[in-house]
This record gives structure tokens, sequence and C-alpha cells, in this order.
């Protein structure tokens, strides 16, 4: 199965507070039959926004640490991104 919204990237929204936590959830996870889990940190405009890149390294992190701790678990970057007026031209900004 594929999680398509989970908040595992550490410290970055409400979501899992530091990594141990994140590996408990991802540990969890896995063993309820997830083999992939799409990382997705609230993206709003003027609260809670982080860029694709602060997403990529933090997803990176956290794939790291999945493998170093043995769990064969995908961990692939997303967001969950909330409309607002300006949400096309930051796409198409790169933001």
């Amino acid at each position: 199965m594929i999680d398509i919204h989970s908040h595992i990237l550490p410290g970055l929204d409400d979501g899992s507070k530091n990594m141990a936590e994140t590996l408990g959830i991802v540990r969890q996870l896995h063993e309820a039959g997830f083999k992939t889990l799409i990382a997705t940190p609230h993206v709003l405009e003027g609260r809670d926004f982080l860029s694709p890149a602060e997403i990529l390294a933090a997803t990176e992190q956290v794939r790291q640490a999945v493998t170093e701790a043995g769990i064969p678990v995908d961990i692939l970057p997303g967001a969950e991104n909330y409309i607002f007026p300006d949400l096309i031209k930051w796409v198409r900004a790169g933001k």
C-alpha cells in the first residue's frame, strides 16, 4: 500500500517532532503493510511555508534514516498545498 498523506518530516509542521518519532511512525506503517510513504508537509502562504528545496532536503534526511534503521519503506517528497490566490504563480515560479 501507499500512504499519500503523511506528516513524517520532523519539525516541519504539526506532524512528527523529531527523527525518533518519524522512525516510530514509519515502522508502524510498515507493520500495517505500507511500502511507500509520501511526505506531505503543509504549504500555505504566510504560514507553514516550505520551499521545494526544504521539502526535498528533509525527505532525503528521512529516507537516509529509514534506510539506516533497516525499514524497507520508500519515502517520497510531496506537499499538502492549501489553495490560496497566488498558488498558481508560486508553482510556476518554482516556490
